[in-house]
């Protein structure tokens, strides 16, 4: 039950993410043409690790305090995370 409860947590933290970026104009998977890389959003993170986790480029580490840390050089921008 704790993994699906994060597994929520992490799919609304996204919902909650992509509407924001429907009401400024960004796309909402940068496929679609949003070049800049990923912002993460310490208020809403619940440092569930799962971005850092299913990264298929190993973009993404942790920083001092847990948060991820995205590396710019490796990340191709595919909205995985």
């Amino acid at each position: 039950i704790a993994q699906a409860m994060e597994d929520a947590a992490g799919a609304a933290m996204k919902a909650i993410q992509a509407i924001e970026n429907a009401a400024v104009g960004r796309a909402a998977h940068p496929r679609s043409g949003d070049l800049s890389y990923p912002i993460v959003r310490l208020e809403g993170c619940t440092q569930c690790k799962r971005c850092t986790v299913e990264c298929p480029f190993g973009a993404i580490d942790e920083d001092e305090r847990r948060f991820p840390v995205f590396n710019e050089s490796r990340c191709r921008r595919c909205g995985t995370c």
